[in-house]
C-alpha cells in the first residue's frame, strides 16, 4: 500500500496522521509501533517539516530506546536525500530532539 503513494500531498497527509497518533496518552508499545510506521514511509522535505512542526506530539515518547532508534532511522533516511535545505532542517530537528 505504501508503494502506491506517489504524491507529496498524500505522503504528507499520511505522515500527519501517523504523527497524530502520538498525541495524548498512549502506551509505550503503541508509541514503538507508530515510530516504526514512520520508518516505512518515504521521506521528503514535507515529512521533515511535519516532524519538526509536531515535535511536541512525540517528544515525551523519545525516552523509550526503541522509539528513539526509529526516529534516528527516520533522520538517517532524511539525511540520505542530500538536499542542502534538508540538512539545515535536519539539524534543526536534531537540536530540538536532543
Amino acid at each position: 500500500m505504501l508503494t502506491r503513494i506517489k504524491k507529496d500531498k498524500q505522503l504528507g497527509g499520511l505522515v500527519e496522521r501517523i504523527v497524530g497518533r502520538f498525541k495524548g496518552p498512549i502506551s509505550i508499545r503503541v508509541a514503538q509501533d507508530t515510530a516504526f510506521c514512520l520508518t516505512q514511509v518515504a521521506q521528503n522535505d514535507k515529512t521533515l517539516k511535519i516532524l519538526k512542526d509536531n515535535i511536541t506530539a512525540y517528544a515525551d515518547k523519545l525516552g523509550d530506546e526503541l522509539v528513539w532508534d526509529h526516529f534516528e532511522e527516520v533522520l538517517g533516511l532524511i539525511k540520505k536525500l542530500n538536499k542542502p535545505e534538508m540538512k539545515v532542517c535536519d539539524l534543526g530537528l536534531k537540536n530540538k530532539i536532543n
